[in-house]
């Protein structure tokens, strides 16, 4: 694949043992394949940090940190601003500070475009990254910029002044990063959009032998926290009080049966276990015609899928023969859901190999990127995928 020089911009902390989005996977996958990758952490300010210091811990260091951090052979800068793009309470206040948030996040520090100097692809994640497009893209008139639509920004819920920038980021990039077919269509990117599926560490959870579970329990296991419903999750335990139900990701909530215990924030080696030995995977979201391509991309229901774990899930995500629907709010709709989930389960039965690795999610994307090139560049991002 050659030396090609990636930057990788998103709001994820790629800090040592923070916890994981696919981005990481993504870029780690890049720099395994034989590019130099910088990953910048940007929609950070002390607000941030201050309202959540268990999850930006170690920002401030590195923020002041030359040269940067490195995580898996990727130089790790952080960018600070006064106020990051964040929703706030009322409408006024989000067309008024809003514009004031775009307008710090929209240029890097000198200390870090410097250091960007000699990037050949820019790879801008979704989320608050999108409002360092127009810039970047004026700096480095000679890179190559992806759109890395890892979730529609309206589905998530981020603030409404970002998605003009969503849009300018999907219909100037080069190339648009798309993990469903479903999400892809919600974009309307047109003819730059590639759906590439997400991938799973396939070497991480081979090698992982222990189990967390005492012998002889059940054990579901609920991972992440986006979109999650918290009322399936109380509903599911209620109905099986003989079922430890692990949701990791979150920390402990109110009014919860004692059978469903929070780990609160795990790393994402300490998930593979869970997942791997559990007799079921739960798929708690709450979801609805916007969100729905989540059914496609969720990692949490393609490493399920990799364990060959059965998967309970809301009616919005498809059913088939590894997926047990429920009616989200109806709590005898879960139990049925979890009963003939857990009876279809079958520990011995052989790993889903189908499934892509990062690596070779990477190598797809690189050549798809290695088509754009034409000469020195092209070499460098490796030969079109010809299949």
């Amino acid at each position: 694949m050659g030396n090609c020089k990636v930057t990788v911009l998103s709001n994820h902390n790629f800090q040592e043992n923070s916890r994981k989005a696919s981005i990481h996977f993504l870029s780690e996958g890049i720099s395994r394949l034989g590019c130099d990758v910088t990953a910048v952490t940007v929609g950070l300010s002390l607000l941030r940090i201050i309202k959540q210091p268990h999850r930006y811990k170690g920002i401030l260091r590195n923020w002041l940190r030359s040269p940067p951090r490195r995580r898996s052979n990727i130089a790790a800068f952080s960018e600070m601003s006064l106020i990051h793009p964040m929703h706030f309470r009322y409408e006024w206040l989000n067309k008024i500070l809003g514009r004031l948030a775009i307008r710090l996040s929209a240029k890097l520090s000198k200390r870090i475009t410097d250091a960007l100097s000699k990037t050949d692809i820019f790879i801008i994640d979704s989320g608050s990254s999108v409002t360092y497009f127009p810039e970047l893209k004026r700096q480095f008139p000679a890179a190559k910029f992806i759109y890395n639509a890892a979730d529609s920004l309206r589905a998530v819920g981020a603030p409404s002044y970002l998605l003009p920038m969503e849009r300018i980021a999907i219909m100037n990039s080069d190339l648009v990063r798309c993990p469903s077919s479903l999400l892809a269509k919600i974009l309307l990117g047109g003819s730059n959009i590639l759906v590439i599926p997400q991938g799973v560490l396939v070497d991480q959870f081979n090698i992982c032998h222990t189990s967390p579970y005492p012998s002889g329990t059940i054990n579901i296991v609920s991972i992440g926290s986006t979109l999650i419903d918290l009322v399936a999750i109380a509903d599911l335990a209620r109905s099986h009080p003989q079922i430890q139900v692990h949701v990791l990701g979150l920390t402990q909530q109110d009014n919860m049966p004692t059978n469903a215990i929070f780990h609160g924030e795990v790393s994402f080696r300490e998930t593979i276990p869970f997942v791997k030995f559990a007799n079921a995977g739960l798929a708690a979201y709450k979801l609805d015609e916007g969100s729905a391509y989540i059914a496609e991309s969720s990692l949490k229901l393609l490493q399920y899928r990799f364990c060959n774990l059965p998967i309970i899930a809301p009616e919005m995500i498809p059913d088939g023969e590894d997926v047990f629907t429920y009616i989200e709010g109806d709590e005898g709709s879960i139990a049925r859901a979890t009963t003939r989930a857990l009876g279809h389960f079958d520990s011995k039965s052989p790993r889903n190999v189908s499934i892509l690795s990062w690596d070779d999610v990477a190598g797809r994307l690189l050549r798809a990127i290695g088509e754009l090139g034409a000469g020195p560049f092209r070499n460098r991002c490796g030969e079109p995928d010809r299949r």
